[in-house]
């Protein structure tokens, strides 16, 4: 859980500053399309890493409340 606190703060504050450069260097466009990339990469690896829920029968949930 770390690493990631880790990654998250480095992209909030390095996030910008790089963007920035990036935009100064290729134009403002090649930021949206990077980010646009970004997001579609991290979509698949969600999907990739999705795990189906277990449901338990001893759960304390199912005690008071059917949800089946």
């Amino acid at each position: 859980m770390e690493l990631f606190q880790v990654l998250y703060v480095l992209g909030i504050f390095l996030g910008p500053f790089m963007a920035g450069a990036l935009s100064q260097q290729t134009g403002f466009v090649t930021v949206f399309y990077l980010a646009g990339e970004l997001a579609l990469v991290g979509m698949l690896l969600s999907f990739h890493w999705y795990q189906k829920e277990v449901s338990h029968s001893l759960f304390i949930w199912n005690l008071f409340f059917n949800t089946k």
